[in-house]
């Protein structure tokens, strides 16, 4: 008899919010010269700059490692004369002229990007805000040209030589459009090949636009017109949609990304797709994220029927079930809107390629239609068990489903949906494990004991061990999975939790440095202190005398370790080192970003009060660049 273990638990989406903006400025400099031990932390800071601003004063310094000078370059004001105090947070683009910082506006307590000038700390706000509640950490990257890739596309069945679909296995074997033409022979479920690839050239087909990729968690808006080349670490699917009874391909041909680590290039103009390689600024803000757009829905049978036109994202909370403790059963899925299906995390029929039953949940997936009201929404679990005892499990062919559960047929027993308001169902957990509660606890109201989501959303909660109901092992831990509405499928990108007890919520977002426009990737858990990246992926920001590592990817926060100081206002890596600011000793402290321990002996540098800290490479010095902000 399978039996079930916990599944993980996510996050919570919410809506990006674009904005727009203007230009900057110029003031004076004083120079002190001070002695300090900073680069026996790292040699490294011998080659940079570090910039300090004065929270209480408003003050911009500047300390030169190599040589050990502080430079006071002023009190940074605007046109007219306006003073800018508070500010917590900056970050500085190799070559500009100016920090971008931001800043909570007094008249109004929204907050506002702000170029400073790094000669004359003159201050210029660009855009309009960012909204209310303040930054308190920033921070500027370049992405290394790989992109988070996911979704499909329908193969265009033109074979010219330069738009011919090209498919090479990691094994090396080529793939070519020329095998996959009607009467290809496939597998009943219409699969050709599913595996690892290391590079694909696709043409969508039609005249338009085909939207159904996800780049970085974002609709990647392509032109039908373009042949796109992708290459990196690809899991594929490549299928045809209607097989005859022959078991021959005689519909449209597809091909799926599972999670893949990608880059992504246009052949033709030879551009790389937007957002692979270019400077961005990241920043921390205490917020409340917006909800989404209500979406008004009933529940049908066992499926989510809105009301009117929807966008739906699928996310699988978690997927815990063994046979008798003695293997994992694997888990998989398919997505039902209508009479369409999909099968976002592999194919439904290879339980060795596609369980989510794996320890790598949450996993999202963004339907890529706008669908008409009264279209119904389910979500398909699967469940497998060995044919035989002594099977390995690692192959396909050694498994056979054990039990399938499908509301959208059928109004089942062995499936819960749950909206906002239901009550928690009283189901405790087989031989001993977990209760259900403990599965969905960030979405429970403990004082009165009801299920809490946004209004566009609903849980599905799956038996796929039993189908006896008043047996013990019917815990309906097996597969949870959440689906969010909305009226855009942009509006369904990013994701959070809004756990009551994890204190007041934050955001991280993605800034355009140029235009001010923002766009929000993850909702936080906890106001951090300050922000630091290497490569805009993975985050580490101080809580207090906390390290955290917030990773994007699978939107976590993750608790490294306690920092040797406190209040760590300004953090940033100096080459590889990462470094932060502790204001009440006003000190530089090198830490370790696996540990959080501290490295070396922290440096005193004159510099007093700071909120937020920025290297600069001396190559990149802006005195010696242009004075525009490109």
């Amino acid at each position: 008899m399978p039996h079930h273990a916990p599944p993980t638990a996510s996050r919570r989406p919410r809506k990006p919010k674009p904005k727009v903006g203007p230009g900057l400025s110029a003031v004076f400099a004083l120079t002190v010269v001070l002695t300090a031990s900073a680069t026996s932390i790292d040699p490294v800071l011998d080659t940079m700059a570090m910039f300090g601003i004065n929270r209480a004063s408003g003050n911009l310094s500047r300390f030169n490692f190599d040589g050990e000078e502080l430079h006071s370059i002023g009190t940074i004001t605007d046109n007219a004369g306006n003073v800018y105090t508070g500010i917590d947070a900056s970050a500085y683009i190799p070559g500009h002229q100016c920090l971008v910082t931001f800043w909570n506006d007094p008249s109004d307590s929204l907050s506002k990007m702000v170029y400073v000038d790094t000669e004359t700390a003159k201050a210029s706000v660009v855009g309009s805000d960012l909204g209310p509640g303040k930054v308190s950490g920033a921070v500027a990257a370049q992405s290394t040209g790989n992109v988070n890739l996911s979704g499909l596309i329908n193969i265009n069945p033109n074979n010219s030589p330069d738009n011919e679909f090209i498919l090479m296995t990691n094994t090396g074997t080529v793939f070519t459009r020329d095998d996959l033409h009607q009467n290809t022979n496939v597998n009943g479920d219409g699969v050709f090949y599913t595996g690892a690839a290391g590079y694909a050239r696709v043409k969508p087909k039609g005249n338009g636009q085909q939207n159904g990729l996800l780049v970085n968690f974002e609709t990647l808006i392509l032109s039908n017109s373009q042949t796109l080349v992708i290459t990196g670490e690809l899991n594929v699917t490549v299928y045809n949609d209607h097989i005859n009874s022959q078991g021959k391909a005689m519909g449209k041909w597809y091909i799926a990304f599972g999670p893949s680590e990608a880059n992504l290039q246009t052949l033709g103009d030879g551009g790389t797709v937007e957002g692979a390689a270019k400077w961005s600024v990241y920043a921390v803000q205490k917020v409340e994220a917006e909800e989404d757009d209500d979406i008004d829905f009933n529940i049908v049978g066992d499926t989510v029927v809105p009301t009117e036109p929807f966008a739906a994202k699928v996310t699988i909370l978690g997927a815990a079930i063994t046979a008798s403790g003695s293997y994992n059963i694997p888990v998989t899925v398919r997505v039902k809107a209508g009479g369409t299906t999909y099968e976002p995390f592999g194919n439904f029929y290879k339980p060795v390629n596609a369980t989510v039953n794996d320890n790598n949940n949450p996993r999202h997936y963004v339907l890529p239609n706008i669908y008409p009201a009264g279209t119904s929404v389910s979500v398909i679990g699967r469940s497998w068990i060995k044919k035989k005892s002594w099977y390995s499990g690692s192959k396909n062919s050694h498994w056979q489903s054990y039990m399938t559960v499908d509301g959208s047929n059928s109004d089942t027993q062995q499936l819960i949906v749950l909206r906002n308001g239901d009550d928690v169902p009283d189901i405790d957990g087989f031989m001993e494990q977990n209760n259900l509660v403990d599965f969905i606890q960030d979405y429970i109201d403990t004082e009165t004991n009801t299920i809490v989501l946004d209004e566009n959303q609903a849980i599905f909660l799956y038996e796929l061990g039993t189908t006896n109901m008043s047996s013990s092992a019917a815990d309906f831990q097996d597969l949870v999975a959440l689906v969010t509405l909305a009226a855009d499928p942009d509006d369904l990108v990013e994701n959070d939790d809004d756990d009551d007890t994890a204190g007041d919520a934050a955001r991280l977002v993605k800034v355009n440095h140029k235009t001010g426009g923002y766009a929000q990737i993850m909702t936080l858990d906890r106001v951090y202190d300050s922000l630091a990246t290497k490569d805009g992926n993975v985050f580490y920001a101080t809580h207090g005398n906390q390290l955290y590592k917030l990773t994007v990817a699978d939107q976590t926060e993750l608790l490294v370790g306690t920092v040797g100081g406190n209040e760590m206002f300004g953090l940033e890596f100096a080459g590889d080192t990462l470094m932060g600011f502790e204001i009440v000793g006003d000190r530089l402290h090198a830490m370790d970003a696996l540990t959080g321990a501290a490295i070396g002996t922290p440096a005193t540098l004159g510099m007093y009060d700071l909120g937020t800290i920025t290297f600069m490479p001396m190559a990149s010095d802006p005195s010696l660049q242009p004075k525009s902000f490109d």
